[in-house]
């Protein structure tokens, strides 16, 4: 699949899901997919691949966050 239109499915999923969804609702979910799909002897890879998706979004997360406060640091007036 092409990636413009990965992203306007994911567009369109994410509009369909409730504006609140727990973790419980999420475990509900994600095996949901994976079943209607018949991939369940894929399920260590899509772990793998969801896990080192979740991880690069953490990182960018953490680095954003960490900027954020040097740039508060730096621009703090002094006492």
């Amino acid at each position: 699949m092409k990636p413009e239109h990965m992203q306007t499915m994911l567009n369109e999923v994410v509009d369909m899901l409730p504006k609140q969804f727990s973790a419980a609702d999420l475990s509900i979910l994600i095996p949901h997919i994976v079943l209607s799909y018949g991939m369940e002897e894929s399920w260590p890879q899509i772990i793998l691949y969801s896990t080192k998706t979740l991880g690069e979004n953490l990182c960018e997360d953490a680095v954003t966050d960490a900027n954020n406060f040097l740039e508060r640091v730096v621009n703090a007036k002094s006492p």
